[in-house]
């Protein structure tokens, strides 16, 4: 009844209505994802949820987000970072974010480790660090921070001294 229900809503909205609802849309299929058996269904129906999860999280409703970003998750096919790198690095991306802001800081690494391991280039691995590096930030671990920084500033060729940097740039905080 939900996936029937799931595909009418979809079927028959309109433009931006599709925002409006987009919800309700989901929720409808979220209560029968092992009836989705398409693999082109579900792939829409993960993009679906990355939306809503995108919305929740504009909304500042974090825990609704990793929810909706968790079912995306779930629902992208084996190959998804082959054939859909995009959606799926920027889907990681956001479900470690949304991960950090509810506290759920191991799961954040997780997902920023499987992000940052299959990034394609410099800039978005420095993407990564800088989002880890508010992180680091806002848990007044500025070490792990600067740590950080000196990685992502390492990919693009600027290198610091190891010994006597960190001392200097802590007094500075």
């Amino acid at each position: 009844l939900h996936l029937k229900i799931g595909r009418l809503l979809l079927d028959n909205v309109c433009g931006n209505a599709l925002e409006e609802q987009l919800f309700d849309i989901v929720g409808q299929f979220n209560q029968c994802l092992g009836l989705i058996k398409d693999a082109d269904e579900g792939l829409n129906i993960a993009r679906l949820n990355f939306r809503a999860g995108k919305k929740a999280k504009m909304a500042t409703a974090y825990s609704a987000s990793t929810q909706y970003l968790g079912i995306a998750r779930k629902l992208l096919p084996q190959n998804c970072w082959q054939k859909y790198y995009a959606f799926t690095f920027e889907l990681y991306k956001l479900s470690a974010e949304c991960e950090f802001l509810i506290g759920n800081c191991k799961k954040s690494q997780e997902l920023f480790h499987a992000a940052f391991g299959q990034a394609r280039s410099n800039l978005e691995k420095a993407e990564i660090y800088a989002v880890q590096i508010m992180h680091y930030m806002a848990l007044a671990e500025t070490g792990m921070a600067l740590e950080i920084a000196q990685e992502g500033l390492h990919l693009c060729g600027v290198n610091f001294p190891e010994r006597g940097l960190q001392p200097a740039i802590l007094a500075e905080c």
